[in-house]
């Protein structure tokens, strides 16, 4: 996403959190309730008091796990030169972290999701009414909502006459002292259903798992606030892939953070991190060294990288070799890799080792070009193997129809189907002939 630009007219206000819990405080006097259908602490509905505050009441949550990823990217776009934790974590109370979740969450509220469903945005802007409360804590953190309000936040300064209904926000409350792991049940079962009209990018899902595993050292309560939609074999899954791609990003582009650049290639990374659990150090830096070139250049191989598995799979060391020969790579002179490479491994180590040399030291020019050479040869390799296939299969079908022949009992045959029996017999045989004339053809051909 390209926050540069973007542009908001709302003038963000951060009140006090002393402000902020003594207005909600005073509404909260009298207030109704309304049923709400989920209960942090458990399932079930649960009542809770509905509050009209004003529009510049609330603060966005900026731990919020659908902007988590938003904002490293941000601060690369708009903050150069300030990282992430130095910034978003300043928190709620600081009004230019509000300022920049503002502009975020407004450019995440544009967004609809493929053509049938439109965005936040254009919603309100058809209703020119808020149609559903937002919810929040007592200290007038918004837990659920934050797209909408930003959404509704820029109307109302867009046209205050026209959007009027948006001077004010009705809000439900939760009760006092929600904790953290609380507050990521609420978010995992209200924004990461399944039916979500904009879903969590698997990034920003995986680390919200993360923090939640974090928390409580166990997989159960993460599976029971995801409704068991998801198994513990399927979240260490996305863990492990997770973990996959911020060794790519850290390790091979130096951009620790940038997960915008792993956001399509959650299955890469997963089959990366599956076909890396080999227990020889160098097969593994090889298995990455070919997964991470490809990921990088992507977009410029007309293929899903996913469909190059095989890469750095069973075709590892084909590719490699084919690699090493293509381009004429001397074996590395000297270990530059830590102590995994040294003078006593074997040939096929080596060569390993001299691939990953190669990819380490290939200017930006020379790795494309590798990555595409690597298509070019599991294409060959595919290509190879299917005739290959094809060569055998007049053998392998032979053999099928001599299995099924030795099946056939003739004395346990009923007597009507006798003479069906012969006649499907002697068109076996004469096909069986006919099959042998061809075979000896191609053995002893005309001179």
């Amino acid at each position: 996403m390209n926050f540069t630009t973007v542009e908001t007219r709302h003038i963000i206000k951060v009140e006090t959190i002393e402000a902020r819990r003594l207005a909600i405080k005073e509404k909260l006097n009298g207030a109704s309730t309304v049923p709400f259908h989920f209960h942090y602490a458990g399932n079930g509905t649960t009542n809770l008091p509905e509050v009209t505050l004003s529009i510049d009441l609330p603060v966005y949550r900026v731990a919020n796990g659908r902007t988590k990823t938003y904002q490293m990217e941000y601060t690369r776009q708009r903050l150069k030169g300030k990282k992430d934790e130095s910034f978003f974590a300043q928190g709620e109370e600081d009004v230019e972290t509000q300022k920049a979740q503002h502009e975020i969450l407004y450019a995440l509220s544009s967004e609809g999701k493929g053509e049938s469903i439109i965005s936040i945005k254009e919603k309100l802007e058809q209703d020119a009414h808020q149609t559903e409360p937002i919810l929040i804590s007592r200290e007038g953190v918004v837990i659920n909502g934050n797209r909408r309000l930003a959404a509704m936040r820029e109307l109302f300064s867009e046209d205050s006459a026209k959007y009027s209904g948006f001077s004010h926000i009705n809000a439900l409350v939760l009760g006092p002292g929600v904790t953290e792991e609380e507050l990521l049940t609420i978010e995992f079962k209200m924004q990461m259903a399944p039916e979500s009209k904009l879903p969590y990018s698997w990034v920003n899902q995986a680390l919200s798992f993360r923090r939640m595993y974090e928390i409580k050292n166990s997989y159960d309560p993460l599976i029971r606030a995801m409704g068991n939609t998801l198994t513990e074999k399927q979240i260490k899954a996305k863990l492990a892939a997770l973990e996959e791609a911020e060794i790519y990003l850290s390790k091979y582009l130096k951009q620790p953070g940038a997960y915008n650049r792993v956001e399509q290639h959650e299955e890469h990374f997963r089959n990366l991190q599956e076909r890396a659990n080999v227990p020889s150090a160098i097969e593994q830096t090889a298995i990455r060294a070919i997964g991470h070139v490809l990921a990088k250049h992507s977009s410029e191989l007309n293929v899903r990288v996913h469909d190059l598995r095989e890469t750095f799979g069973k075709d590892l060391k084909n590719v490699a070799r084919d690699l090493v020969e293509l381009h004429k790579w001397e074996s590395p002179k000297e270990d530059t890799t830590g102590g995994i490479f040294n003078s006593e491994k074997t040939p096929e180590e080596v060569m390993l080792m001299t691939v990953v040399q190669e990819l380490e030291n290939a200017t930006e020019v020379e790795s494309k070009k590798i990555a595409l050479e690597i298509k070019d040869l599991q294409d060959t390799l595919r290509a190879t193997r299917k005739d290959e296939a094809l060569g055998s299969a007049a053998l392998l079908n032979a053999q099928k129809a001599h299995k099924l022949l030795q099946e056939i009992n003739p004395a346990e045959a009923q007597s009507d189907s006798i003479d069906g029996l012969i006649a499907q017999l002697n068109q076996i045989i004469t096909r069986a002939k006919d099959l042998i004339k061809i075979a000896d053809k191609k053995i002893f051909p005309k001179s």
